[in-house]
């Protein structure tokens, strides 16, 4: 039987991934250069410096104000004299640097050698860069061997040192392999960047930055780990700099705004208040229970819930009137057009709001909005919902839930990157999913009958 108990915490909680991470994760700051200004990186949790800039009294100073440290170690590149040239795979040449093999043996002893000088030294956290350089190079099997020995020489490290906390920089590609081995996952350039080869601040391409956004959310969900995001800007831009670090808090990754070597004190995480969803519904509908259960349930996970009725207008587009979690609760899809409630929820999720939607969607749902949560839909047909195909531990396996047929959406999951808990088909051998997870958050629509727990109204036709 399909639980509300279990169902709407557990879509609660992919909606609440940033958020609850936003409560709980680190403040991290970088800073590669020297002196390193102890004192005012004491303020946050997590620091990453190149420790050859930062003697053993600045270590030991951070230590005792409970920071972590963690010391920058390239594993992909290097300076041109550092390396044999038989490793060389070829140049970075806008950092000035070469790419190192990572099959190399002699490059992995070198690595495994200066890890024991960190340990040695009392650095119990590592910030591991360059895990994806051999990827400017090779290609096809040639890759594939390198992203392995990549992975290997991270495992290698972790055995080693177990008690060695390690934060990556990207490297997406290795991290169904030894992604359980990352505390953290860092990546650069999600708002701002720097051009190494042209030396200009440059403003991210939308198409980049969507594409970033849904491999930095993947790793959220699949590793529940903080996630920050690196962007640079010139110092002359404070303000712009603490209102993109306000941005990218918003969308649930912890920030760092620095310049390009990272050697000026940059702009970090702001801490926030109690996060705060909106609970969306139409005043116009009658009063469902189901509203008050899903508030219950976010307050309970720490959130400020405001509730708000389409009816009575939309919050504006600022960013301060953004929220980082939305919960939508509709018994049809009548909304009228004037309320430009679509057009608001696109806007939403293409901010990086999460969303959760119960019941219905409130509107016909467009194909491009679909596509863009990795849904399709079937034409309508008259074929009844007859089966359940597939259902997982959030549904629960007590009893066979009672399908309804009348206003069903057909819609289903053909994005990768999308959990479907619930797959029931038609008479017509079609796929319906109506509890689905995703990294933008979830759903739950009105498929099974109230005395399954879904529809808070009277028992629906089946």
């Amino acid at each position: 039987m399909l639980s509300r108990g279990l169902l709407l915490p557990a879509l609660a909680a992919a909606l609440l991934c940033s958020i609850a991470s936003a409560q709980t994760n680190p403040s991290v700051a970088f800073f590669y250069g020297k002196p390193v200004p102890v004192a005012e990186l004491g303020r946050f949790d997590w620091v990453v410096v190149e420790p050859d800039n930062l003697g053993s009294r600045g270590l030991e100073e951070l230590h005792r104000t409970g920071v972590r440290v963690f010391g920058y170690l390239s594993l992909g590149e290097a300076a041109p004299g550092a390396v044999a040239p038989g490793w060389i795979l070829g140049r970075n040449a806008p950092w000035g640097s070469v790419v190192v093999d990572p099959r190399a043996a002699g490059w992995r002893a070198q690595i495994l050698a200066r890890v024991d000088a960190l340990y040695a030294r009392g650095y119990r956290g590592l910030f591991l860069d360059t895990l994806d350089s051999y990827a400017m190079v090779l290609r096809a099997d040639a890759r594939r061997t390198a992203a392995s020995a990549m992975a290997g020489l991270i495992r290698d490290i972790g055995e080693h040192h177990p008690d060695v906390q390690l934060f990556f920089n990207r490297g997406f590609e290795l991290l169904g392999e030894i992604g359980s081995r990352a505390s953290a996952v860092a990546a650069e350039s999600l708002l701002f960047g720097w051009d190494a080869a042209a030396r200009r601040y440059v403003d991210v391409p939308a198409a980049e930055r969507a594409w970033l956004t849904d491999k930095l959310h993947d790793v959220e969900q699949r590793f529940g780990i903080p996630v920050v995001v690196i962007d640079y800007l010139p110092e002359s831009r404070r303000e712009d700099a603490r209102a993109a670090a306000g941005r990218i808090q918003g969308m649930g990754f912890v920030p760092w705004i620095s310049t390009p070597a990272l050697d000026t004190l940059g702009v970090g995480a702001v801490q926030t208040p109690a996060a705060r969803v909106w609970l969306v519904h139409d005043g116009a509908e009658p009063h469902s229970p189901i509203i008050e259960l899903v508030a219950e349930r976010l307050r309970a996970l720490g959130c400020a819930v405001d509730y708000v009725d389409v009816r009575g207008g939309l919050p504006g587009a600022s960013p301060s009137a953004r929220r980082a979690g939305i919960v939508t609760w509709f018994t049809d899809d009548d909304l009228p057009e004037a309320l430009g409630y679509p057009r608001w929820l696109a806007r939403q999720l293409e901010a990086g709001s999460r969303v959760a939607m119960f019941g219905r969607p409130g509107f016909p749902a467009s194909k491009p909005l679909l596509a863009r949560l990795g849904l399709d839909t079937a034409p309508a047909s008259a074929a009844r919902a007859v089966r359940v195909v597939r259902r997982d531990g959030l549904i629960g396996a007590e009893a066979e839930p009672l399908l309804r047929s009348r206003g069903l959406l057909r819609w289903h999951a053909v994005g990768p990157k999308l959990d479907v808990h619930l797959r029931i088909e038609d008479a017509d051998g079609r796929p319906i999913d109506p509890v689905v997870t995703a990294p933008w958050g979830g759903l739950a629509l009105a498929t099974l009958s109230a005395r399954d727990g879904l529809s808070g109204a009277g028992a629906m036709d089946r």
